[in-house]
Parts: C-alpha cells; sequence; structure tokens
C-alpha cells in the first residue's frame, strides 16, 4: 500500500479520509501491517514569494551595502553565513538544523526550504533586524 497524505479542507475531504482506513485498515490489520494514522495541523511550506523577497529585497541589499574589512561579500555568501546564525536549531517538522559528524564536526543541515510560512516571516525578520542593527544596512534605500 502506497501512503497517502491528505489536507483535510472541507467535509468532501473528510470523507476521503474515513473511506480510505476503512478500505485499507482490515487488509493492512490482517496482513500483520498496521496502520499508521496521524493527525495534525497543516502547515504551509515557505512560499516562493517568500524566497524571492529573500533574495531581492534582504540578501542583495546587503551584499551592495556591507564591506567586511573591504571586502564584499555575494548574496550566495550572506545567505550561508546567515542561515548557520538565524535559522531555528529544529523546525516544526522535526529538522535538526546541524548534522553531527563522527569526528564532531557539525554541518548545516537545514535550509529555508525546510520553513514554513511562520518560520520563515520569523527568519527574515532576523536577518533584516540583524542586517539593519548590526551591519547598518538601508532597506529603503534603491540604490
Amino acid at each position: 500500500m502506497m501512503p497517502r497524505t491528505f489536507i483535510v479542507r472541507d467535509e468532501t475531504i473528510a470523507a476521503r479520509v474515513h473511506g480510505f482506513i476503512d478500505q485499507n485498515a482490515g487488509p493492512q490489520i490482517k496482513a500483520g501491517k498496521p496502520l499508521r494514522v496521524v493527525i495534525a495541523p497543516h502547515v504551509e511550506d515557505r512560499t516562493d514569494a517568500q524566497n524571492r523577497f529573500m533574495w531581492v529585497a534582504v540578501l542583495t541589499p546587503i551584499s551592495k551595502q556591507v564591506n567586511v574589512l573591504g571586502k564584499r561579500f555575494s548574496p550566495e555568501a550572506w545567505n550561508e553565513m546567515l542561515k548557520e546564525e538565524y535559522l531555528p536549531e529544529e523546525n516544526s517538522k522535526g529538522k535538526k538544523k546541524w548534522q553531527i559528524l563522527p569526528n564532531g564536526q557539525r554541518r548545516l543541515q537545514m535550509s529555508t526550504t525546510d520553513l514554513d510560512v511562520e518560520e520563515m516571516t520569523e527568519y527574515l525578520h532576523k536577518i533584516q533586524a540583524y542586517a539593519a542593527s548590526d551591519l547598518g544596512v538601508d532597506f529603503d534605500n534603491k540604490s
């Protein structure tokens, strides 16, 4: 049996979930393969618009306005640094920010694609606040 995911937005879909369980629970139990049913609130993944905003309205102004020891860095470089500093230690889906390697080092394994809408909003607020207060970025500057 292939796993199924349902987003219950109305009674019709709720009836489909019920029908799916009714149709599959008995045969799966008889085969010694019980079903696992998890009911949880649906959380939307971060949007493409949020991602575009991050690159165009946040990371690009940082890369254009900030010099570190006389050097400018690309939006991609700022993205990597800011993810390490400001992504949550664990997201709402249980993904951890860091992978611990056998030698004890840690490697960033989370990306903004792993965030939901609320987490991405919080992340964007944090990196904008840091850039404005600590780096002096003027996000209203259109140059």
